[in-house]
């Protein structure tokens, strides 16, 4: 009789246990289901974020995109005064920051014709290169200029490791001359690059940024 009590209750005790991992199973597909059509929605709403949230930045001779409701800061980049730089980043751009980026993205502007020319160009970008590891080398052309693309690896002596992008960019546009008075080509030279960060859709973002620039 002991015996027959003993196998009933074990019975039982395994059909109650079948019944919560059923129900446990039927929960955790409720939620899993849940939870992937919350991501998918945040996904749409990034995608279109992506597609269409930008806004536009004016420099003297050209204008550029950046994402909506990030903050944009220019600032001189080197103590003589000679280039600029915009900061760009989704926070408010901290100019105490110690290192090489004040922002996520930053644009530097080579723009005085005394100073730079396409030799120094060259030179910049060869000196540029020699601090990377597995370069991954591009060449875009625009209906503005030429742009060289770099994708690499920080060399041992500065941060090892570390992802860069960068774009170096000739950038034609139409001036009046007005000693001339008629239109040439003036020409600045563009620097936007990206340090540390690796993620495919600031890669993105980075590059709709680097081909939006146009003359005004």
């Amino acid at each position: 009789m002991k015996d027959n009590r003993d196998s009933f209750l074990l019975t039982l005790s395994v059909m109650l246990l079948a019944g919560f991992l059923l129900l446990k199973l039927y929960d955790g597909k409720k939620l899993y289901q849940a939870l992937k059509s919350e991501y998918e929605s945040y996904k749409s709403s990034q995608e279109e974020k992506e597609d269409g949230e930008w806004s536009s930045a004016r420099y003297w001779d050209f204008t550029f995109q950046y994402p909506r409701d990030w903050h944009v800061s220019l600032f001189f980049t080197n103590d003589e005064r000679q280039t600029k730089t915009f900061a760009i980043s989704p926070y408010p751009i901290d100019f105490t920051r110690i290192g090489y980026s004040r922002g996520i993205y930053e644009l530097t502007i080579y723009e005085d014709p005394e100073l730079f020319d396409d030799e120094f160009w060259q030179q910049t970008q060869e000196e540029y290169l020699k601090d990377l590891d597995l370069v991954e080398p591009e060449e875009i052309e625009t209906a503005y200029g030429h742009i060289n693309y770099y994708k690499g690896k920080e060399k041992q002596d500065t941060a090892p490791g570390q992802n860069v992008e960068v774009y170096f960019y000739k950038f034609n546009y139409p001036i009046f001359d007005s000693e001339k008075n008629q239109e040439v080509t003036g020409t600045t030279y563009l620097k936007l690059e990206l340090l540390y960060i690796e993620d495919w859709r600031l890669t993105k973002m980075m590059r709709e940024m680097a081909l939006s620039i146009e003359p005004i």
